[in-house]
């Protein structure tokens, strides 16, 4: 049966659960506070035997959605991410020296081309950093479509100068050589998230709609939400 639970986020991040047929990952929420917006399915810990937070040294399956003109959109992907040397550092097993061989290697480019082939030009690469921790968080975003086989930087809403990412390569370079360039800074916090959107089609399931792409192709992104 259909789940009735008003969020299509944690709708979607269930049904990825249950597809995969293990207990062992885990369905949280991005905030405590905020249980009707973004949701985490974070991949067993069999290394660390460790099954409780943090997570950041692990990549996660990441669930959000959106409201746009009364259409509404789901975003799911991956969510991987870099410590920082000024508060946790990273850490010998983290999820990001995995994440960064591939890049390096150009397996992260070949997995983005079978993706977008399998589900079409859909695919966005959201690069967050920041420096510092609240209030004095000083943070910047970039963000890229990927569309035949490269990347398009889009514009943000933030109009202002880049603080934290100072020395970007031009999108020609490819998204490997930019989130190389940017992942140098050991003070930077860094979280780098791959992500598809669904249009979602009303008076169909959520749970059909993700169990569809799912098989289509979105299970290649598997490999990246693991320890």
């Amino acid at each position: 049966m259909p789940s009735t639970f008003v969020n299509p986020a944690y709708i979607a991040a269930a049904e990825v659960k249950r597809i995969l047929s293990s207990d062992t990952y885990q369905l949280k929420p991005h905030s405590h506070k905020y249980l009707d917006q973004a949701w985490y399915l974070i991949p067993p810990q069999h290394k660390t035997k460790k099954q409780g937070p943090p997570f950041y040294h692990l990549g996660k399956f990441t669930f959000s959605w959106k409201t746009v003109d009364g259409q509404t959109f789901l975003n799911v992907g991956v969510h991987v991410e870099k410590g920082s040397a000024s508060s946790t550092p990273t850490g010998d097993r983290w999820f990001w020296h995995t994440f960064m061989r591939r890049v390096k290697e150009g397996t992260f480019e070949s997995d983005l081309l079978n993706l977008s082939k399998a589900l079409g030009d859909k695919l966005v690469i959201q690069i967050d950093g920041h420096h510092g921790e609240k209030p004095n968080r000083i943070s910047d975003t970039l963000l890229y479509h990927w569309q035949n086989g490269q990347c398009i930087r889009l514009k943000t809403e933030d109009k202002r100068e880049l603080q934290v990412f100072r020395e970007v390569p031009d999108e020609d370079a490819g998204i490997s050589k930019i989130i190389e360039a940017v992942s140098h800074d050991q003070w930077a916090w860094i979280d780098v998230y791959i992500e598809f959107e669904i249009s979602l089609i009303q008076g169909e399931a959520v749970e059909e709609q993700v169990n569809e792409i799912w098989y289509k192709g979105l299970h290649q992104l598997q490999k990246y939400a693991s320890e």
